[in-house]
């Protein structure tokens, strides 16, 4: 039985010489694959392609105000600082966003660019499709995140990859612009509802002092020191400005403190309050970059894809598998 079976089984010379008869042939239709490969490989059939590449680092700092001109040490930030991992994702986000591929795909007419019939139903979605099939991102083990723009003009993908860079930019800053404006126009408002509060105050001041009350504790102290004076002189008239002055004081005294006190409160409040409005205002009419530029994008020399040296390899092997099996069953049922 073992005999039988080794007998049946193809011995590795038998291999050999099976292709020692059919070498010609194998051959002649390894080429052949290999030929039609690159035959529709070429430009004819599938339109080369060239990649522009743009590394960056996200920032860590979003706020202009925090590292540059706050007095608090806790909210002091380098503004000079490469982003971490949670960065660098949130910039993947801006860079995916709808907002940064609408811009992209009108400044460079990319309908027009991809032959794309916009009188069609469903046409910015194949742009949509077309674009995002063409430009990827990706966030590499250093943190960083790469753009990649595939195009058969290798200029324009350049330019494309680059002005990515500036439309995150733009939608990073315009999201934090609008942002900071609402902040600006809550604390404006705090601002100048604090600032009549304070002027109420002080025109409450000033009509007493028309009444002659200036310092409560000051005037009080005067004031028992002049009624034993105008005693131990038996001064009626002294004794009786004096008295009025008491009956004033004891009746607007308090109140005067108590607006003293309410004043260098919200004075207080208003300084903290301008330090804010200040710093808000920065970042309302300033901007920094979403990121730090390694290396930007320039025209591309070699076509990246399609990569022929593959397709004709890959051509030429499956021409040398067909040629191979099927030599292979006709012998076996000749046999």
């Amino acid at each position: 039985m073992i005999e039988q079976n080794n007998s049946e089984s193809i011995s590795f010379k038998e291999i050999l010489k099976f292709f020692k008869r059919n070498f010609i042939i194998i051959g002649i239709i390894s080429i052949l694959g290999g030929i039609i490969g690159a035959i529709f490989s070429g430009p004819s059939f599938i339109t080369p392609l060239y990649k522009s590449n743009v590394v960056l680092y996200a920032t860590q700092v979003n706020s202009i105000s925090k590292p540059l001109m706050s007095t608090n040490p806790s909210e002091k930030q380098d503004v000079l600082a490469w982003g971490e991992e949670e960065d660098a994702e949130r910039l993947l986000q801006v860079l995916q966003s709808d907002y940064v591929f609408d811009r992209l795909g009108k400044k460079f007419n990319l309908l027009e660019h991809y032959e794309i019939d916009p009188s069609k139903p469903f046409s910015s979605t194949l742009l949509s499709k077309k674009m995002r099939s063409r430009i990827t991102f990706r966030r590499t083990q250093l943190l960083s995140v790469e753009i990649s723009v595939l195009d058969k003009d290798p200029k324009l993908a350049s330019e494309m990859a680059n002005e990515i860079i500036a439309l995150a930019d733009t939608f990073k800053n315009n999201i934090q612009k609008e942002r900071a404006l609402e902040a600006l126009k809550i604390v404006e408002n705090e601002y100048i509802s604090r600032d009549k509060f304070i002027s109420s105050l002080t025109d409450s001041l000033s009509k007493l002092g028309n009444l002659g009350i200036y310092d409560y504790e000051q005037q009080s102290a005067a004031l028992t020191e002049a009624y034993s004076y105008a005693v131990s002189r038996n001064d009626q008239r002294m004794l009786s400005e004096v008295n009025r002055m008491q009956g004033l004081l004891g009746k607007y005294g308090p109140v005067q403190k108590s607006l003293i006190d309410k004043l260098q409160n919200a004075s207080e409040m208003q300084i903290k309050l301008k330090e804010k409005l200040d710093l808000i205002k920065t970042d309302a009419e300033n901007t920094l970059p979403a990121s730090f530029v390694i290396n930007r994008a320039y025209p591309a020399e070699k076509k990246s894809y399609p990569v022929r040296s593959l397709i004709v390899l890959i051509s030429a092997l499956i021409g040398f598998g067909v040629s191979t099996v099927g030599l292979a069953i006709v012998e076996s049922f000749k046999k």
